[in-house]
């Protein structure tokens, strides 16, 4: 789906597309898997990356749906490995139990500490921090090992040691890092490219230092 129920401001998807509330016709998701499979494109494994918008706007009924009908067509041929990455507001017990159920993948978009995340904000312009972390919560109380997603941004780079303490207490098991970009509806808080690069290469520093090869979590770049 292209829907989202937030509109973080430096969101790359065009307003008018995230407030629709459309969903995947059937015959798109059909025809896109029986093509994989009538073409021989699939491997042993299949990963199935559940994206948006906020995917889990879609319903866990529709996805259950969607999970019956990929199973009808390529059970057995292939494993299907299934990935969400979400915002985690909507993330409930329900939405746990279908994530072990199907033994999915899940990443959560936060950017640190509350004061780090106050660009992910819903459509009255409320921060949607402590919803997130509600969602946090519940993939760690059901022992749902999750991958976080962090957008770096100046306030990130200027007080690494918040971005760090935050990962370190959120439970993820993963941190990916994406730099904040300038796109054509919004502006980086980043302040040129030279002042980029010594903000990052600094606060990679402290970072690198922190998490350190073996530790959790495992850090990668976006």
């Amino acid at each position: 789906t292209r829907a989202c129920n937030l509109n973080c401001a430096y969101c790359y998807i065009p307003a008018s597309s995230r407030i629709m509330r459309d969903v995947m016709p059937w015959d798109v998701l059909r025809s896109t898997v029986t093509k994989l499979r009538d073409e021989d494109l699939l491997e042993d494994q299949l990963t199935i990356s559940w994206h948006g918008g906020e995917p889990l706007m879609a319903g866990i009924d529709w996805y259950r749906e969607a999970f019956e009908l990929i199973d009808a067509e390529i059970s057995g041929a292939v494993d299907v490995v299934h990935v969400f990455q979400s915002n985690g507001v909507l993330l409930s017990d329900a939405w746990c139990r279908l994530l072990i159920d199907r033994q999915a993948h899940i990443g959560v978009s936060l950017d640190g500490s509350e004061e780090q995340s106050r660009f992910r904000v819903n459509w009255a312009d409320r921060p949607a921090y402590a919803r997130a972390m509600g969602g946090v919560a519940r993939l760690n109380n059901h022992g749902i090992p999750w991958s976080l997603l962090a957008v770096v941004t100046a306030g990130t780079m200027e007080n690494p040691r918040d971005f760090i303490d935050f990962v370190r207490a959120s439970g993820c098991t993963t941190l990916c890092v994406k730099v904040e970009n300038t796109l054509a509806a919004h502006e980086s808080t980043l302040d040129g490219e030279d002042h980029q690069t010594r903000m990052s290469n600094s606060s990679s520093g402290d970072l690198w230092k922190a998490l350190k090869l073996g530790d959790r979590p495992r850090v990668r770049e976006a």
